[in-house]
């Protein structure tokens, strides 16, 4: 289980609230999912951040020592909707965004500031809308 009210129902997301979805917390996170001392990004890290996967991912799909690409190789338990290609490509692209911008930015700013860049990427890729920031 997970205790996050997701904007969507049991069939899951669609891309777009996907995206929304997870950019939108990753901004209010304001930082990073990592170990204390910066070196490794985690699914559910200090004083409650998690990384993009670790906002959608239910307690019990956690492995923090896999990628969600290892996880699916290897048979672990994932979401039902995330047997949708779509869906499961634009969460490990946004999962990427994440961990690279951490491994490259170690300031809170300048990693938000990278990892916009990645998931707008991955947006249009997906040929989705990216959101746009609060004012």
């Amino acid at each position: 289980m997970t205790d996050i009210d997701f904007p969507w129902g049991e069939e899951g997301p669609t891309p777009q609230q996907l995206l929304d979805f997870v950019v939108g917390k990753l901004r209010e996170q304001g930082r990073p999912s990592v170990t204390e001392n910066g070196e490794l990004c985690l699914y559910r890290g200090p004083n409650g951040t998690r990384c993009s996967g670790g906002w959608v991912l239910p307690d019990e799909c956690v492995f923090e020592e896999l990628t969600l690409s290892q996880m699916k190789r290897d048979g672990h338990p994932l979401p039902a909707w995330l047997e949708d290609e779509e869906l499961f490509c634009l969460l490990s692209s946004l999962q990427y965004a994440h961990d690279n911008a951490a491994e490259i930015h170690p300031t809170p700013a300048g990693w938000l500031a990278a990892f916009e860049h990645r998931a707008r990427a991955a947006a249009e890729f997906c040929r989705l809308t990216y959101p746009e920031a609060p004012r």
